[in-house]
């Protein structure tokens, strides 16, 4: 019976440490995810060659929950390296009069989105 529990406690110790299993803040951090688009650009009017080029956007997957304060969105944010200070981020909310505007949501936020564009997300 001691085994079990002995086992129980380095199960849980490993999977708070290494996994976060247990780590219930981590919610809001969904998971990132690469795509491809195929972006064709039009060719010179003196070239025959095909300019077809091949862009790859990292996609992060962002939740909010119902109630989250603004400043943990924020938090967050840039935590996710999305954006750059909570600080300007909740600043630039205040001004646009958006700040308890943000919705609760799972939103799909591309990494080189600005700020103006992440608010414009959170907020539709």
């Amino acid at each position: 019976m001691l085994g079990f529990f002995v086992l129980l406690i380095i199960v849980y110790t490993i999977g708070y440490q290494f996994y976060g299993w247990f780590d219930k803040d981590k919610e809001s951090v969904m998971n990132i995810n690469t795509t491809i688009e195929d972006i064709n650009t039009l060719p010179d009017d003196n070239s025959n060659e095909d300019n077809s080029k091949i862009k790859i956007q990292d996609i992060v997957y962002f939740q909010v929950k119902s109630g989250e304060p603004a400043v943990n969105v924020a938090t967050n944010l840039e935590s996710l390296g999305l954006i750059e200070s909570p600080q300007d981020f909740l600043t630039k909310l205040e001004k646009l009069n958006l700040g308890n505007s943000i919705k609760a949501n799972t939103y799909k936020i591309k990494t080189e989105s600005n700020v103006d564009e992440i608010i414009s997300i959170l907020t539709k």
